[in-house]
């Protein structure tokens, strides 16, 4: 999908919005590692952390130390003690607050928040050591300096459809938001107060599109966008699929298969049968 759109000859920037880390200890060393490298050889710029990666925290920012994807996270704080950057609280940013990165000439502000809704599902070892901001009172202290060095402001928000709404209609000076997180995919992007809104939805079924035409200044002239299912079926990038049918033999070789135990209580559909049979994604697991 990636490699098409990049055939368009359009400036293309990539975004991640997060919750795609492995936490499973047995098989993260192997499945993580290729998620990154396969990220940056797709040419993903940026990605704002979810669930899962302030989860393993530690864990992450060593993946992404040696990265070229930047992390950006602006309502999140890391109890880090007397680490590089911490004040006297022992507290430092988890990530870069904002980031501007350029596209053919325009400069892109970028601002990545995690949702209440997403914060809720940090399990509390890690909910230890992170302190949260509701997203609006991060981006209103985020957003000015912002705007003076960027022409359009992007929101990446690891956060439910309700509460992505919320952040388009009442972020004033906020151009987009991307959103991805439990959510229900929206079909095309669409505007939500002075924002526009691209929700791509969860289990990263869909890959979510939004074309802008900007003028030298900056300003939205136009702009369309949708999200596009991503079926099993879809053509495979054959060097990325060599390498994950090498990874599948490698777990299947180094991690004993976990016995399937029925769930007690009601029994609760899974992913494949919500699809329709299918799996929802492709993966290695």
């Amino acid at each position: 999908m990636i490699d098409s759109l990049r055939q368009g000859f359009f400036p293309l920037l990539v975004l991640e919005l997060g919750d795609f880390l492995e936490v499973d200890s047995r098989k993260a060393p192997l499945v993580n590692p290729l998620l990154v490298s396969t990220m940056e050889r797709d040419g993903v710029a940026a990605v704002t952390p979810g669930p899962p990666e302030f989860d393993h925290w530690e864990e992450f920012e060593a993946l992404m130390a040696g990265s070229s994807i930047k992390v950006v996270s602006t309502n999140v704080t890391v109890k880090g003690g007397d680490s590089p950057g911490a004040d006297s609280l022992g507290l430092r940013p988890a990530a870069a607050r904002s980031l501007v990165l350029e596209v053919s000439g325009v400069r892109v502000g970028l601002l990545g928040v995690l949702g209440a809704g997403a914060y809720a599902k940090i399990r509390a070892p890690s909910k230890a050591t992170l302190v949260f901001q509701d997203p609006l009172e991060a981006i209103a202290e985020e957003l000015p300096a912002l705007r003076e060095q960027a022409e359009l402001i992007v929101v990446l928000a690891c956060a439910g459809d309700e509460e992505a709404e919320r952040i388009a209609e009442q972020a004033r000076g906020v151009d987009v938001v991307l959103s991805g997180y439990e959510s229900s995919a929206s079909t095309f992007a669409y505007r939500a107060g002075e924002a526009i809104v691209n929700r791509s939805g969860s289990h990263g079924q869909n890959a979510g599109i939004l074309r802008m035409i900007l003028s030298p200044e900056g300003e939205i002239l136009d702009w369309g966008g949708r999200n596009l299912s991503l079926p099993v079926a879809m053509p495979e990038n054959s060097e990325v699929a060599a390498q994950v049918a090498a990874l599948v033999e490698r777990l299947a070789a180094q991690v004993p298969a976990r016995r399937e135990v029925p769930p007690a209580g009601p029994a609760v559909p899974s992913r494949e049968a919500e699809s329709g049979g299918e799996p929802p994604y492709a993966d290695p697991r």
